[in-house]
C-alpha cells in the first residue's frame, strides 16, 4: 500500500510551509493521527512510502520531481512529498491534476503491485479527481480507497445544461469517502465567490456553484458521505478537517472499518470534533 495525502488552496502561505499534509507526524498531527488509525484497525503505516520506503528516501521521486513546471516557482515535490501550486483557480487545479498524475506514474513505476490510497483535503480533492481523468495517467494507476475532506464539488448551469468541473473518471475509483462540516463556510460560500466563471472558451462560461456532496451522478455509487460536526464554524471548521480527531478515523477507514462502527466507538474517536483540533 501507498497513502498519499493531497492539500487544497493554500492562499496566504505557501504550501510548503503548511506541514500538516506532508510532516505532522508530531503528537496531535493529522499525519500521526492518521496512521495511528490505520494501524489500530489491523492496518499497516504506508503513509508517504512507497514499495515500504518513505517517499523522502526515495531517489526517483525526490531527483525526478524537483523541478519547475513553467509555472513561476511551482514545485511538485517537498523532500519526495507531491506538491501542487495551491493556487485558487480552476486552471491550477487542473495542472495539479496533471502533475499529480505524473507523481503517481512514478509510483506505480518503483512499486507496480502497490495500491494507491488518497487523501486529500478541500480542493486538492478536486487535484485528485483531475489527475483520475488525465490522459498521461498510466493505465495501472486505481485507487482502492480514498477520502475527501470538505471538497468544494463543483457544478453549474448555462443555456446549455447543467456543466461539471473537475471531473472524475469513476472507473479509477473503489471506494471514497466523503467527510464535511455543516458549519464550514469555506467548501461552498467562499469556494464559489472566489472560483469565478469556468469554460474552455468565453462563450461556455458558466458559474460555479460548489456542493458538499458529488453532483455527478455517473460518480454517485463510490461514494459513502458523512457530515461531520465541528464545534468550530466557519473558516475554522473547515480547518478541522484535517485535524487529529478527523485524522484518526480518516485511518480506520482506511484500514477496511465500517464508517459507522467507527463514529459511535467511545473514547478518543468520539465525535464531534473539538475546538482548535487543526492538526
Amino acid at each position: 500500500m501507498a497513502t498519499i495525502v493531497v492539500h487544497g488552496t493554500m492562499t496566504v502561505f505557501g504550501a510548503a510551509s503548511a506541514k500538516w499534509w506532508w510532516n505532522s507526524w508530531q503528537e496531535g498531527g493529522f499525519l500521526n493521527a492518521l496512521t495511528a488509525g490505520l494501524t489500530a484497525a489491523g492496518g499497516v503505516n504506508d503513509v508517504w512510502r512507497v514499495g515500504g520506503r518513505r517517499v523522502s528516501d526515495t531517489p526517483k521521486l525526490k531527483a525526478h520531481w524537483s523541478l519547475l513546471t513553467g509555472m513561476a516557482n511551482q514545485l511538485s515535490e517537498k523532500d519526495g512529498h507531491f506538491l501542487w501550486s495551491g493556487a485558487d483557480s480552476f486552471s491550477d487545479r487542473r495542472a495539479g491534476g496533471h502533475l499529480l498524475a505524473r507523481y503517481l506514474n512514478k509510483i506505480v513505476e518503483i512499486a507496480p503491485q502497490e495500491a494507491i490510497r488518497i487523501v486529500a483535503h478541500s480542493h486538492g480533492c478536486n487535484v485528485v479527481k483531475e489527475a483520475s481523468a488525465d490522459a498521461s495517467l498510466d493505465r495501472r494507476v486505481l485507487f482502492q480507497r480514498v477520502v475527501f475532506l470538505a471538497c468544494p464539488h463543483f457544478a453549474g448551469k448555462n443555456d446549455r445544461g447543467f456543466v461539471l468541473h473537475h471531473r472524475l473518471a469513476p472507473a479509477r475509483f473503489r471506494k471514497i469517502l466523503n467527510l464535511y462540516s455543516m458549519g464550514d463556510t469555506v467548501q461552498t460560500k467562499i469556494a464559489q465567490g472566489v472560483a469565478g466563471p469556468f469554460g474552455a472558451n468565453p462563450n461556455d462560461f458558466v458559474p460555479a456553484v460548489a456542493h458538499r456532496i458529488e453532483q455527478d451522478g455517473i460518480a454517485r455509487h463510490l461514494y459513502e458521505d458523512c457530515a461531520i460536526r465541528t464545534l468550530d464554524q466557519g473558516t475554522a471548521a473547515h480547518t478541522a478537517m484535517h485535524g487529529m480527531r478527523v485524522g484518526y478515523l480518516t485511518g480506520r477507514w482506511l484500514a477496511g472499518e465500517n464508517l459507522q462502527q467507527i463514529l459511535h466507538r467511545a473514547g478518543s474517536t468520539s465525535l464531534p470534533v473539538p475546538r482548535g483540533d487543526f492538526g
